[in-house]
Parts: C-alpha cells; sequence; structure tokens
C-alpha cells in the first residue's frame, strides 16, 4: 500500500513573483493533481488581470472600456466588485484608478508590453513586509485618517483627476460588461489581484479535496486546515531582519511596505501604495500586516491601513480583519482584537 506523505511543496514563478504552495493529507498523486490545477488558476488571474500583459482583461479596459462596453472574465468582474465595495466603505482610500499615478511616478510602464510579461503588477520590486512589536503599542505620534473627503483629492500630472469613486467611475453592467465613466482613466489591480489569485488556489484545493495547505504569493498568504503555519514578518525598516513570526491558522495574511530591491540598494525605497488624495506614495505609515478570512480583502486593507493608519479601525471591524502597522516616526500598533499568536524577535 502506498504511504500518505506528510506534505509536498511546489513553487513557480508568477504574478512577478514566486508562488508556493503546500499541501497536506492525501495521496502523492491526488495532491500533485490539486497542485498543478491550483498552480493553473493563479496563471489565469495573471493572465486576465496584469497590467503589464497586452491582451488581459485589465488592458483592455484601459484601452477601450471609457469609448463602450468591455466584456471580461468573470474572475475579474468579481475583482471590480470587491474594489468598488471597499472604494466606498474606505472613502475613496482603496482605488484602483490610481494607474496613471505609478506611471507619473515610473511604477508602471505608459503602455503594456507587446509580448506577456512574467512581471504582475503590484510587485514591481521585493517588498518589506510586516512588522510588529511585542506588548501594547504607544499611539501613533501622527495619525492619518480615512476623512469622508479623503476620496476627492488632487490631481495626476494634469492628466486625470484621482480619488474619482470607483463606483460612480467605473460602471459594471450586465453580463461581465464594464464601462469606464471617464476618458483617461485607468486601472490597476495590483493592489489586490494577488490576493484574489491566492484564494482561488485555496479554493481549487479543497476542489480537490484537500483538506490542509498554505499558499503564498510573496507574502500574500492564506492557511487553511487543522495545523498552524508560522509565518515570519519582516521589519519594514529593516527588511533583511524579521520582526516577529506569526501563527497563522485558516486565515489570510498580507503585508505591503516600501519597495526592497537588495540587488541594487540595501536601503527601502518609498512605498508603492499610492495616497489617492495626493496621487503620491503613502508616507505616513512605513509598513502594515493585515489578517483577514480571505486573502483579497487582506491584501486590499493592507493598502488602506498604509493611507489610514488607525483610522481604519472601523473597515478592519466591518471586514473580520486585524493588523500591525509602524508609523514614519517609528511609533507602532496593533489591533485590539488582533487574535493570531506572536513570537517577536529578540
Amino acid at each position: 500500500m502506498e504511504a500518505v506523505p506528510t506534505s509536498i511543496r511546489r513553487a513557480r514563478p508568477l504574478l512577478g513573483t514566486f508562488v508556493e504552495i503546500a499541501v497536506a493529507g492525501a495521496k502523492i498523486p491526488a495532491m500533485e493533481t490539486a497542485v498543478e490545477a491550483a498552480f493553473a488558476a493563479v496563471a489565469t488571474v495573471h493572465r486576465l488581470m496584469s497590467f503589464h500583459e497586452i491582451t488581459s482583461d485589465v488592458s483592455r479596459l484601459n484601452r477601450g472600456a471609457a469609448s463602450g462596453m468591455v466584456r471580461v472574465h468573470n474572475w475579474t468582474y468579481q475583482v471590480l466588485e470587491t474594489a468598488g465595495d471597499l472604494n466606498r466603505r474606505s472613502a475613496g482610500v482603496f482605488d484602483i484608478t490610481v494607474a496613471s499615478a505609478l506611471q507619473n511616478l515610473g511604477l508602471l510602464p505608459r503602455e503594456p508590453a507587446l509580448c506577456p510579461s512574467p512581471r504582475k503588477s503590484g510587485d514591481r520590486e521585493q517588498k518589506a513586509h510586516g512588522f510588529a512589536l511585542m506588548g501594547d503599542a504607544p499611539p501613533l505620534s501622527r495619525r492619518q485618517t480615512l476623512s469622508p473627503q479623503a476620496g476627492r483629492g488632487g490631481g495626476c500630472g494634469g492628466q486625470f483627476r484621482l480619488a474619482i469613486r470607483t463606483r460612480d467611475a467605473i460602471q459594471l453592467l450586465p453580463k461581465n460588461h464594464v464601462r469606464f465613466a471617464h476618458r483617461g482613466m485607468k486601472v490597476d489591480l495590483g493592489g489586490i489581484a494577488k490576493g484574489f489569485a491566492v484564494d482561488r488556489a485555496v479554493e481549487t484545493l479543497r476542489r480537490h479535496e484537500i483538506t490542509e495547505g498554505l499558499v503564498n504569493a510573496g507574502g500574500d498568504i492564506l492557511a487553511f486546515g487543522a495545523r498552524s503555519h508560522a509565518v515570519d514578518i519582516r521589519d519594514p525598516r529593516q527588511p533583511g531582519h524579521p520582526m516577529c513570526q506569526v501563527a497563522l491558522r485558516n486565515a489570510a495574511l498580507a503585508s505591503s511596505a516600501g519597495r526592497f530591491d537588495p540587488v541594487h540598494s540595501r536601503h527601502v525605497l518609498k512605498s508603492d501604495v499610492i495616497d489617492p488624495a495626493t496621487a503620491m506614495p503613502a508616507w505616513a505609515i512605513v509598513g502594515a500586516t493585515v489578517c483577514a478570512p480571505s486573502c483579497i480583502i487582506a491584501d486590499a486593507l493592507t493598502k488602506v491601513v498604509m493611507n489610514g493608519g488607525e483610522g481604519a479601525a472601523s473597515l478592519l471591524k466591518h471586514y473580520g480583519a486585524n493588523a500591525l502597522f509602524v508609523s514614519a516616526q517609528g511609533d507602532v500598533h496593533i489591533t485590539a482584537d488582533w487574535k493570531n499568536e506572536v513570537r517577536f524577535a529578540a
């Protein structure tokens, strides 16, 4: 009789990062089949939602949705629906129409590549993921909150005003048709699509009757099953050093922080999380880690926390999420309802 192994673990370059899938509790052929199907689901999300690929749904929307309806895949439509809900509930702080700002800052190309690219928007360089500190955190000495006017901010190089509410600017029509209300508007799903891909991979594994596993897409992680998984969180100010270790079980974890490219510099660069009110990188928070029931929500809410700090508390509560974050002044905060066990570095 064939022995049941403890687990198998596979990794592939997708979404502009490495995607790792680990599963356990079944025979090798069944697990291999499930993992292949999960990687295929991640590859589909990449194909549909990459800003860089000319044939993706995102590129087709950016080319044509302002002049007429564009039909998209059901998964793309779902992500746009979720993004619209987050935009409305965050008073415009979560905004997928920041692509022009990212282009102006050199963080996205002016035009998608003519050939498929392995890079995925939102993963421009290695991120300095996450942080945490032991004990009660001091209050932020400087706070940026989510005000009702946060979604009505400035412009983008004189080309297009950012932070027009997504629910008004992006029209979601029957039969997966989408139309943009304003010419010149472009969307980038880099702040949400990676989390969605992780959720779809786990959904696929479960459909193949895998009962325990973990999917990690460059720090966007979802763990399921009876076992707890130890996840290392980096210090956003010193990404070469771990800040803490989080025990993750049946939940998702995602982080955002400054861009980090160890090949070119030891220093952390500005974040590619955009403040829609200024069309510039978020500055008040230097790193945020969010734990949520799904990875799409954890991924998206890190951008809200990066912009809003403690002002994101009510939104986190609405989505059943909690967060760790550190301010530009080095002050730290852990939401009161943080449930995961945390071990801090010495």
